[in-house]
């Protein structure tokens, strides 16, 4: 997962936002509310990816705060193994309640994605950030 981290921390114009779980080392003790802390890097990032590879409280809160705001989500699951029906039931709930049966934007919300290795997530995650990317004559405008 580090290795996964890493790679994707090296992408030209992405930043990885951190949660107040540190893989391998539990809970941040700088953050004092890990929820909102979590809750306020899951609404404020433009892709969320969750890996779904072990039963997580705080992964299903993240997802479905993210499924509530219907903004771009991607979700892993190892190869031979099903995602949770929890899971893909809120998936499909948010985005059939608010964008009806449009394809369009499944794209945002897409199910579940079954990967064999890192490599597979790491090449989705690429290909979300190509297809989003704006123009280089947009990034240095200003803001209005």
């Amino acid at each position: 997962m580090q290795f996964l981290c890493e790679r994707v921390r090296a992408l030209n114009g992405v930043e990885l936002l951190r949660y107040a779980w540190i893989m391998g080392q539990g809970t941040d003790t700088n953050v004092d509310n890990v929820f909102v802390h979590d809750m306020d890097r899951t609404k404020e990032a433009d892709l969320v990816v969750v890996i779904l590879d072990e039963p997580s409280f705080g992964a299903g809160m993240e997802i479905m705060r993210r499924c509530e705001v219907c903004d771009a989500l991607r979700l892993f699951y190892p190869h031979g193994q099903q995602p949770p029906r929890i899971i893909t039931g809120c998936i499909v709930h948010y985005r059939e309640a608010r964008f009806g049966p449009s394809l369009v934007k499944e794209r945002e919300m897409p199910d579940p994605i079954e990967y064999l290795n890192d490599e597979e997530i790491f090449q989705a995650i690429v290909a979300w950030v190509e297809a989003h990317k704006r123009p280089p004559e947009l990034e240095a405008a200003p803001s209005a």
